[in-house]
């Protein structure tokens, strides 16, 4: 703590890293607070600018699934902050760069979300962690209704396991977009036709009509198959 209270004194970039966080999170910080912020500073080696792109990004996430006026807390920054300095994150406009990309990943992810028919409520930890790491191995949200579409019509509903193995099949496969997946695995999807047609066969009307006039031939034949 000695350490973390002399740098507040003598180092200006982390004296206004305490002050914007304590602007930023609407509140004091305690003790522990400063002693996580001093870790990012010195230990991770982040820049004050780079630390404060991270508490506006948890910010604006914490709000998207709780609501307005959510605040992260310096765990939460503090775990954020190690994967972005894992990923070499370590200046401004990276910082930045990755944001966009997170963004486009959230609208992407949003895409695969109505495609999944979730349209009335958050997403579980759990499933944006599936659809994150679809995004992450470059599936299209056209190859993520294929494999939606291969689940339903196997399992009669999403189940998720089942779904992440198809598209982590075709992942080793490099199998991404879906004129490569019909080309490449077009069995399950002609299964699916020829199940279809099968019902169709057994249950209408045409078949119906076939099975009438077989009974009228095997009459006329005495009971001998036509």
């Amino acid at each position: 703590m000695s350490d973390v209270q002399r740098a507040a004194e003598n180092t200006e970039g982390f004296r206004r890293l305490l002050d914007e966080t304590a602007k930023r999170l609407g509140r004091l910080l305690s003790g522990n607070d400063m002693m996580v912020l001093f870790g990012l500073y010195d230990f991770l080696g982040l820049p004050p600018e780079v630390i404060l792109v991270i508490i506006n990004w948890c910010t604006q996430e914490l709000e998207r699934r709780y609501g307005p006026g959510k605040r992260p807390t310096l765990r939460q920054i503090e775990k954020e902050a190690y994967i972005w300095q894992e990923r070499g994150i370590l200046t401004l406009e990276l910082a930045e760069r990755h944001v966009q990309e997170l963004l486009d990943r959230r609208k992407e992810s949003s895409r695969i979300q109505r495609i999944l028919g979730i349209r009335d409520r958050m997403l579980s930890p759990t499933e944006e962690k599936y659809i994150r790491s679809w995004i992450e191995m470059g599936f299209s949200p056209e190859a993520v209704e294929e494999a939606f579409d291969r689940t339903i019509l196997k399992k009669k509903e999403l189940v998720w396991p089942y779904m992440n193995r198809i598209l982590e099949n075709w992942h080793k496969r490099e199998l991404h977009e879906p004129e490569a997946i019909l080309k490449a695995d077009p069995r399950e999807r002609g299964s699916a036709r020829r199940e279809k047609a099968g019902e169709a066969a057994s249950c209408g009307p045409a078949a119906e009509e076939y099975r009438r006039v077989q009974r009228c031939l095997e009459k006329r034949d005495g009971g001998g198959v036509y």
